[in-house]
């Protein structure tokens, strides 16, 4: 047997060693994470709802905590006088959206006019703390967040 101080090391070899120190990382990363919903698997008629008003210049409540790969419908009801929206990028590419339709601005927000509400039903895929705000009125202090748990 031949002591590995004296092995020649080449770019085949590194790359092996590189890529059996890699895979299992990546397996068990693979393994932990929690698979993404499918919107055509869930039964969204048992989903949970959960109601956030919308006013000027705030919404209420403004933080919310939900569950990773529970369902979920937010009934979005805007009391206000002008058009608010639920503006959330992060917030929206970590979710399974079941009502895409709803969904405007390239899919990162939820518009509710005067008057009016819109239901998202949705199941967070992703952990994290995410931020929301109404993209008209953020200055305004019209912000929030959303914690997946």
């Amino acid at each position: 047997m031949v002591p590995a101080s004296r092995l020649r090391k080449t770019p085949a070899t590194c790359k092996t060693a590189m890529q059996a120190r890699i895979f299992p990382a990546l397996l068990l990363a693979f393994c932990l994470a929690a698979p993404s919903a499918r919107a055509a698997d869930v039964d969204w008629s048992k989903a949970e709802t959960v109601t956030m008003a919308m006013s000027e210049y705030q919404f209420a409540p403004n933080t919310l905590a939900f569950k990773r790969g529970t369902a979920y419908r937010l009934h979005l009801v805007n009391n206000g006088r002008e058009l608010h929206e639920l503006d959330g990028p992060q917030f929206f590419a970590a979710i399974t959206v079941g009502n895409p339709g709803v969904l405007v601005n390239g899919g990162k927000e939820v518009d509710v006019k005067p008057g009016q509400s819109q239901n998202l039903l949705f199941v967070p895929n992703q952990a994290g703390n995410f931020p929301i705000d109404c993209d008209d009125h953020e200055a305004f202090g019209m912000t929030g967040t959303f914690t997946v748990e």
